[in-house]
């Protein structure tokens, strides 16, 4: 699969009906949809946990990563 990332600031984003449509599309058509959250590193592991479950209710399974740009920390980017 080619990958393609996501930068999103707010995780419930994600979770909007078109935005879910097109990331199912996104994976029929051989593309490995990944999501990078944008905000404090303090936050990051519950940001990213929250982005999974919300993903996960919404039946995708994806990569999620965060960045913190102003200190220039990125937290769950093993891709």
């Amino acid at each position: 699969m080619r990958p393609l990332c996501f930068e999103v600031e707010l995780p419930e984003t994600l979770v909007r009906r078109a935005t879910v449509q097109r990331l199912r599309h996104l994976e029929a058509t051989g593309i490995e949809p990944r999501v990078c959250l944008v905000g404090e590193s303090s936050r990051h592991e519950r940001q990213i946990a929250e982005a999974r479950r919300m993903l996960r209710r919404a039946g995708l399974s994806l990569s999620v990563a965060a960045i913190a740009p102003g200190e220039d920390t990125i937290t769950g980017a093993d891709w």
